[in-house]
């Protein structure tokens, strides 16, 4: 395994660790199902867009050891490179005792866990994206014009971890107290036919890091995701094209 496939396998082991510690399943039902044993995770995650292909090695490795499986769903470009549009994996089987088995034999320390931070994504009235870290220091974006994809994206957030097709976004949209307490009193006007990534996505201007690690988008269905916990390396990439706000 080189250098690069054994660094990302060690990120991808202390976020699953993190998770296993973090299991308060037994005390909030609503708990994610990530690293469930023999239950399907209840919505897809972004694959990371840097360091694909050593995402992809180690998922390969995890999965011939028998400590999960792993589902992705694709869209490939016009020249049929299948690392250019992949968006998103779900975890099936994870298997606790063969994780840390896995760990174990590979040298993974998972007492030596790296700090993870609380990152949470908000766009504000004023269509001025803002992530707060750890719940204390909050960084700014570039405002953004009023546009039905914006909309569409604010709806998502307010309804993190929820998977919503167009038609349900819809539906939603056309409730006045949705439209008072979300969209700033706009109205969401959009074709039910619409297709998110090729009709909204590749004309976004909102920062890709945003969208990437925020947002699983498919053609006729989006999730969104926060607040999330991520690494010091996944923090910067998030942070790119931001100020701190005073």
């Amino acid at each position: 395994m080189d250098t690069e496939t054994y660094t990302m396998l060690k990120r991808i082991a202390y976020h699953f660790w993190d998770d296993i510690l973090d299991d308060d399943r037994k005390f909030n039902p609503g708990f994610h199902n990530l690293t469930t044993n023999d239950t399907v995770q209840p919505f897809f995650r972004p694959v990371p867009e840097n360091h694909r292909r050593e995402w992809f090695r180690v998922m390969n490795a995890m999965e011939a050891y028998g400590v999960l499986e792993c589902k992705v769903e694709m869209d490939l470009d016009e020249d049929f490179n299948p690392y250019s549009h992949i968006f998103c994996y779900k975890i099936s089987n994870f298997n606790y005792e063969k994780f840390i088995d896995f760990c174990f034999k590979l040298g993974i320390k998972l007492q030596e866990t790296p700090k993870l931070h609380t990152v949470k994504l908000a766009i504000g009235d004023d269509n001025t994206p803002i992530v707060t870290v750890d719940g204390k220091k909050q960084y700014v974006y570039k405002t953004r014009n009023e546009a039905p994809f914006l909309r569409v994206l604010k709806i998502a957030l307010a309804y993190s971890k929820h998977v919503l097709s167009v038609d349900a976004i819809i539906n939603l949209c056309k409730r006045t107290d949705i439209q008072n307490r979300i969209l700033g009193g706009q109205e969401l006007d959009i074709d039910k036919d619409k297709r998110l990534v090729h009709d909204f996505v590749r004309k976004s201007q909102i920062e890709q890091n945003l969208l990437q690690y925020f947002f699983v988008i498919l053609e006729k269905k989006i999730v969104a995701h926060s607040p999330l916990r991520v690494d010091d390396e996944e923090l910067k990439e998030i942070l790119e094209g931001s100020k701190p706000l005073k």
